[in-house]
């Protein structure tokens, strides 16, 4: 759990998005990879200044065979949409 401090400063924008990530990744059977908050985001809200973008990483070496970050962005084409509109906010 992150402090309270921390999570006041997380814009809503990116919460959807980080949700919907692990939505995609449950509905893939990959709920079970780990997602992780990244880089200039996280140094951001050490500092206690907004954020400009998100940054996330996935770890797949668990993973099946058959997937890979190629295999997944692909899976994820019919919510270019969502995804652009999350990123532009």
């Amino acid at each position: 759990q992150l402090p309270a401090n921390i999570l006041s400063q997380i814009p809503d924008v990116d919460t959807r998005a980080l949700r919907f990530l692990l939505s995609f990744l449950t509905s893939e059977g990959l709920d079970t990879v780990p997602l992780y908050v990244v880089g200039g985001y996280v140094r951001d809200l050490l500092l206690e200044t907004a954020p400009n973008d998100l940054d996330v990483a996935l770890c797949l070496r668990d993973s099946r065979d058959d997937v890979d970050l190629r295999s997944l962005v692909g899976k994820m084409s019919p919510y270019p949409t969502v995804v652009m509109v999350v990123k532009a906010q």
